[in-house]
């Protein structure tokens, strides 16, 4: 069976864990301590980031989230893809995974992991709350960003869910795992209210309903975390 190290509240491993569900595909998971930087680790992915997708051959490793999403896409059959056909619509789709895995992920979640969690696990710093502040800060104008593109549409991408919104929303959870989305924002209200009910689809589906069981030693995500009708 496939194998796919990962941590569970690193937002590119929830990302892959939802696409490997959606695709259907068997695999374990093993939790990896990335910043421990094992020597095991770090022979297979020598970045030192997860996740790292482990084929049944143990021969065959395939690191770093973007790498680990396209081949997923090449060894699955057509009608099992998370990219649209259209020519216009897949770069689309291209765009905002690097919007979130590279914009998101430095303004928003890994700020938040950062000094939240990593620091912690690490007992290496104090959390920096001018860090913290400016994260939750930035947080509303990708919701608004979120939002202008969901005005015309069902879906991040047209009319069908895409690795676009699944990518969202794996960094998206992160970030309400923390408890640091007030869904009630009073000067955003509606902009909050329309990516609540896109997430609320996506929180529905099977394949992240298998991240809420997700225990992390330390943390507990508040009530409405798991709950598709928060």
């Amino acid at each position: 069976m496939r194998r796919l190290i990962h941590h569970p509240l690193c937002p590119y491993s929830r990302f892959i864990r939802m696409v490997m569900f959606e695709k259907s595909l068997d695999f374990t998971l093993i939790k990896e301590d990335f910043w421990l930087e094992r020597d095991n680790f770090i022979l297979l992915n020598p970045s030192g980031q997860v996740p790292v997708l482990v084929e049944p051959d143990e021969k065959t490793f395939i690191c770093n989230v973007s790498p680990v999403f396209e081949y997923l896409e090449e060894i699955t059959p057509p009608e099992l893809s998370l990219m649209p056909k259209n020519p216009v619509d897949k770069a689309e789709v291209r765009r905002l995974i690097a919007w979130f895995n590279e914009k998101f992920y430095h303004e928003v979640s890994n700020a938040l992991l950062t000094e939240r969690v990593w620091k912690r696990m690490m007992q290496s710093h104090y959390p920096d709350s001018r860090v913290i502040r400016s994260a939750i800060g930035k947080l509303p104008e990708h919701i608004l960003y979120m939002t202008y593109l969901l005005q015309k549409r069902d879906w991040l991408v047209g009319n069908r869910m895409t690795a676009a919104d699944l990518v969202a929303a794996a960094h998206i959870s992160v970030v309400d795992f923390l408890g640091n989305i007030h869904w009630k924002n009073s000067q955003n209200s509606r902009a909050f209210d329309v990516i609540r009910e896109w997430y609320a689809r996506i929180k529905s589906r099977p394949s992240f309903r298998s991240l809420t069981i997700d225990v992390v030693n330390g943390f507990t995500p508040p009530l409405h975390y798991a709950d598709p009708d928060f």
